[in-house]
Parts: structure tokens; sequence; C-alpha cells
């Protein structure tokens, strides 16, 4: 058997010899299938759901592979093969004329010829004569008939149709029947499957499988005189009885000594190694701009979505809070006395170390601190200030003691000498609700403003030295960014490499899985496309979306008529690599849509993904304070060295010459061909992966 050769069946169109498919090696699909499809002839494969029809036309058209046995095609070319799956397969948001354009360019059809079939097409269905109705208008009967013109529009030499005639009317069956039958008067070989076993009269053969195998090859008539039966239907039924007499265990296990042989005796079914075409990438990509007119509304968002969320991020983050309530308890003053409780500004009539002095020093600090846009709460005891907070009607309290002037005049009077007592008295006590960590540290560093601010004016009213006051640390000029830095100013490069990433992982990955989730890139991957033409034609598209939306990214976080974060370093360096990182993101949607069964897994992984990115690239919290074991692993993620890079091109005003820049360029650039090989090993060991 395993020398047979296809010059031994010269009259076969298709031959299956002894074949063998499971998918766990326990349970088998095809259990010793043998097969043979005459030239040009209609050969109808009937049998029960769940028998191995779907699995055995996979292994016809070459997107599946046997465990043992055998499939020869005569016809290998692509071009000679035309295939119905069951399901419609169509791009429902193109129009009927456009779904024949882009099938006859994946064809390379002269547009002539596509004009001749389309005519002959719809009004041989029955098709609407308007080619510019959506196919998504149309029928489920009409779309399944566009679904059987595609299959034959490129006059194929052999036909592999999957339930062509499920929900059509009777006449239009006949008239499909018909026409199938004077295809093969032209040297035209058709397979066929069905639910309505009766129309299966009109073939020239009949298959009847159960269980994994074949039950009876014949001409349906035969088979009925054979049989002694009137209908077709009654015979396909006394031939599954008289198979469930057979016991389970004498089915014939494979001999595993021939799984398949090697590549001059093993199967020779639809030669999918073709050359990257330039039809079919054209195809391809006019299919897409068509795809993407269609979803003007999706397009548009897809392409506005990076700004959208740059500048919500940068409204929404770096400020400080306003109207903060702040409760305090002065004591150095009566409750509610209008001339603290009033004090807008900065007043010194005296110096505050003078024993005759009315300053109040706690009322210029409250004075300074609503000025900084907090909302001071007088309560009249300590108490009661503690209850606020415990509350949380107030989130910070301020204690000032009595004659707190008075205390901090003698401590800075007597110097070493001081009391204990006089130091304490001369304390603000401060209660904060630390449960939010960045509000607290917004508390504390508005309250050490403060202090400075009101002591250094104090003191000039004194005619002293303020640094008298002024805590033993003197920090000086930043040596990069400013002294007004925000959290915003950190952030921002993360959020930028986080959008030019997760953006293009976002579109690719929707797009690849919108059409593999429809059986659509199954349909036109079995008409020749080559997933390199897809990406090809992808990459075009997406790569004009990233150059816009990295541009305008760059303007809207940098330029000073928008948000004017700070940016010391090289425009293009900078550009270079966002697109590197998009590049990085867009090949790593391809590999989540080459992993993913549907869009839901895709959309699930997607977003983990996201989400492990935004905490482990520095955008949340420096990765100098993770997990040591977290920090290593966060250096090999692809963007965090490169949110290190951008942040110190801003800030810093490096250039790509500096280490740290050529680290966050280099392990960004690692990973296209990382993630370019992960493809194409998946594609290789995974060959039907859009199953």
């Amino acid at each position: 058997m395993s020398g047979i050769a296809f010059s031994d069946h010269l009259s076969l169109a298709v031959a299956v010899r002894s074949a063998y498919k499971t998918y766990d090696n326990e349970h088998y699909v095809l259990k010793g299938l043998n097969l043979s499809v005459p030239e040009n002839k209609i050969y109808s494969l009937l049998g029960p759901s769940g028998c191995g029809k779907t699995t055995l036309l996979h292994c016809l058209l070459g997107r599946g592979s046997l465990n043992a046995g055998r499939v020869v095609l005569k016809y290998r070319k692509i071009s000679e093969i035309g295939h119905m799956p069951q399901n419609v397969a169509l791009h429902k948001e193109l129009t009927i004329s456009e779904l024949f354009l882009y099938y006859g360019m994946m064809f390379n059809m002269d547009e002539e010829t596509v004009r001749e079939k389309s005519r002959f097409l719809l009004k041989f269905l029955e098709l609407p004569s308007d080619q510019n109705r959506v196919v998504d208008s149309l029928s489920g009967g009409q779309q399944r008939r566009v679904s059987f013109a595609l299959s034959i529009f490129h006059d194929p030499k052999l036909l592999i149709l999957d339930e062509p005639t499920v929900g059509l009317d009777p006449m239009l069956c006949e008239s499909i029947w018909n026409m199938l039958r004077e295809m093969t008067h032209h040297g035209k070989t058709i397979i066929i499957t069905t639910h309505y076993i009766e129309e299966a009269k009109g073939s020239h053969m009949v298959g009847i499988m159960r269980r994994g195998k074949l039950l009876a090859e014949k001409d349906p008539l035969r088979l009925l005189e054979e049989l002694g039966c009137e209908y077709l239907e009654d015979a396909f039924l006394q031939l599954c009885k008289e198979d469930e007499l057979i016991s389970e265990e004498a089915d014939i296990t494979p001999d595993l000594s021939y799984i398949l042989p090697d590549k001059h005796s093993g199967s020779q079914t639809v030669n999918y190694d073709t050359p990257f075409s330039m039809h079919r990438f054209k195809a391809q990509f006019t299919k897409n701009l068509w795809m993407l007119r269609r979803a003007l509304l999706i397009t548009l968002f897809v392409l506005v979505l990076p700004f959208v969320q740059i500048s919500t991020f940068q409204m929404a983050t770096g400020a400080d809070p306003i109207d903060l309530p702040i409760a305090f308890v002065n004591r150095e003053m009566p409750y509610s006395n209008s001339h603290c409780s009033n004090l807008s500004v900065n007043i010194f009539s005296d110096c505050f170390m003078n024993e005759t002095s009315d300053v109040y020093l706690s009322c210029n600090m409250l004075g300074t601190l609503r000025r900084k846009k907090l909302k001071l709460i007088e309560y009249p005891t300590l108490d009661a200030a503690r209850r606020a907070v415990v509350k949380n009607d107030v989130w910070a309290l301020l204690h000032f003691h009595e004659n707190f002037t008075n205390h901090l005049a003698t401590r800075f009077n007597d110097g070493t000498s001081v009391r204990n007592d006089t130091i304490e008295m001369a304390n603000i006590d401060t209660y904060i609700d630390q449960s939010n960590q960045l509000l607290s540290h917004f508390i504390k560093t508005k309250m050490l403003q403060t202090y400075r601010e009101v002591m250094k004016m104090a003191f000039d009213t004194c005619d002293l030295d303020p640094s008298i006051s002024r805590l033993p640390i003197k920090f000086m000029d930043p040596i990069y960014g400013s002294e007004n830095t925000s959290f915003r100013d950190y952030t921002g490069p993360s959020m930028l490499s986080l959008t030019a990433f997760y953006i293009p992982v976002l579109y690719t990955g929707a797009m690849l899985m919108f059409e593999k989730d429809g059986g659509l890139l199954e349909r036109i991957m079995i008409s020749g496309m080559k997933f390199s033409e897809i990406a090809a034609s992808h990459f075009v598209i997406q790569i004009v979306f990233i150059v816009v939306q990295n541009f305008g990214s760059m303007c809207l976080m940098y330029t000073p008529m928008f948000f004017n974060s700070p940016f010391e370093g090289s425009v293009v360096t900078t550009y270079f690599l966002l697109l590197a990182i998009s590049l990085v993101g867009m090949l790593f949607g391809f590999v989540i849509a080459l992993l993913s069964k549907s869009q839901t897994d895709a959309a699930y992984f997607g977003i983990g993904c996201n989400f492990l990115m935004k905490f482990l690239c520095g955008m949340m919290w420096p990765t100098q304070g993770m997990n040591h074991y977290l920090q290593i692993f966060s250096y090999f993620l692809p963007i965090t060295l490169a949110t290190d890079a951008l942040r110190s091109l801003g800030s810093r005003g490096w250039d790509i010459t500096h280490p740290d820049i050529l680290l966050g360029f280099g392990t960004t650039l690692l990973w296209i061909p990382i993630l370019g090989c992960t493809a194409a090993f998946i594609m290789k060991k995974k060959s039907n992966w859009f199953e």
C-alpha cells in the first residue's frame, strides 16, 4: 500500500487510502477509510454529524494531516481547487461587486473577466442585480448563493462543497444541481456534502460514511437496486443499522508502521508552497481599505484613540488636589476669631520675636495654606477634629498650641537652653489620614512649603537671616528636571510607550481575529492567500496609523500649545524609539491572533498583557521599588527599558549615544526578530491554526 502511485488511478481525481486520524491518540475520527472520487463526476459524501466528514475534507484540502494513510489529488494547484465552507464565510461589510473583485484579484483575473463572471452568476443564482448591495443586507439564502458563486468564480477543476444548498428553495437547488452536472461535462470534479439525502440521487456516486469509515461507495441507483430500497434515505438507514450490529471492538486499529510515508510516496494534497504574490497582496490590501472605509467610525476611533488616552491621562493626573478638606484647631486664637479666620494674605506688622508683638504665626500659616487651595475647616476642640478625620470628613488635622508664636520665638531666642515644654508647644501637631499615600504626601509637602514661606517672611520682618529657621538640608538646583516636577512628568513617558505598544496590539489582533472567527481566514487561505501576504497588507495600513498616531502623541505630550511636558532630547530619536515600540506591538498582536481560538481569547490575552506591561514597565511605580526577581523579569519585557529611555530623552536630554538610550533601543529592537520567529514557529507547528 505504501508504494501506491497515482498513475494507478488515472481515472480518479481524489484517492484516499487507509486513512486514520486521531486528535488524542485514543479515539479515531477516521478509521482506515478508503475513498475514490472519479474524474468529471459528482461525488456526494453522506453521513451523520460527527462521523468525520469535516475532518476528511480538511485532509483533502491539505489543511489537516493524517496520522496514517494517504491522500492523493490529481489537481494540486490552488487555482484548480474551489471550496465552499459550511458557514457562508463572507466579508459582510463589503458589497457583492467588491467581493467578486476581491476573489478575482486573488486569482489574478482581469477586470473584464471579473465583470463577465459577475453578470452571469448574479443572473443564474438569482442574486440582486444591484452589485453595490452590502452583503450584510442580503438574506441568509442570498448570502449562501454568493458564497457558492465565489467557490466557482475562478473556474476550478475540483470543487469541494460543504452543504451548498442549505436554506435554498427547491427550484434554485434544482438549478444548482443541473449546473453542477453540466460542469462535469466540462471537465469538473465535484465533492459535495449534504443533509438532503434524496438530492444526492443527482450525483454520480455516493459515499455513505459512519464512525470514520465508508459503509458504501457506489452509484446511487445501483446502491438502491442492491439494497432493494426505493429511497436513498432508506438505503442510508439500512446501512447504518447493519453497521450498528458490528462491535466497536471490531474496528481496525492502524498499523503505526504506516505513519505518513516519506515525501516521495506520501500524501499529495493541495500545494500551498507558493511564493509571495503581489496580486494576492494587492487583493488583501484593497479589501482592507474597503473594510476601513466601510467601518469609518471604528477606523476614526482607532486612529484618535491614542490622542484621547494621552489627553485624558494628562488632564486627569499630576495636578495638585483642589479644595482638599483640612481640619484645624487653633488654640492660639479664640474659636472663630474674625481676624484669623478671614486672613487671606500674610501680614507682618512687627517682628514676631518682640515681646509686644501682636503677630500670630498660626494665622499666617493658615492663610498661606488657604492660598494653596486647601479647604480649611475650623473645629472648637481637638476631639471634634479627630472625629472628623476618623469619619473621613477631612484628610488631616492641624493643631496649634496656646501661645504658639511666643513659644516659637522663645525657641529661637533661647537656642540650646530652651526647655522641652517650650519646644513641644512650638510644634504644629499634625494628624494625617495616610490611607491614601499620594494625598498624605501632598499634605506633608504643602505643610513644609508653608512653614518655609511663612518663616522666611517672618525673619525678613525681624531683619534676621531666614536660614536660621531652615532645615539643615539644602537642596541645590536640580541636575536634571526642575523643582516643580510632577507625578505626571514621571508617568507621561510610560503612558506614551504603553499607548504606542498596545494600540497596534489591539488593532492587529482584532482585525485578524475578526476574519478568523467567521471562517473568513480559513477560506481565503484555502484559496491561496498566504499568511505573509495577509501580514504584509495589515503592516502597510498599520504603519500609516502608527506614523500618524506617534507624531500626534508626541505633539500632544511635548508641545507648548498642548500639555508641554518636559522635553530636552532629540525629537527624531524619540520618534524612532516610539516607532520601534509600535512595531513590537504589531508583531505581538500577530502572535496573539495565532495563539487565540476566538476574539474572546484574544481580548483576555491582550487585556492581561496590557495590565502586566502597565504594572511592570515602571508606570505605576519605579522598577527600583519592585521585588528583586520581578525587577529582573521586567527588564526583559518589550517596553520597560524603552520607557526609561523615553524618560531620559525627555527630562535629561541624553542622545542615542548614551548607554541607557542604546539599551532601550536594543531591547525593543531585539523583540522584533523574537516575535517574528515565534509567529513563524507557531505557523509551522500549527498549520491549520484558523480552525
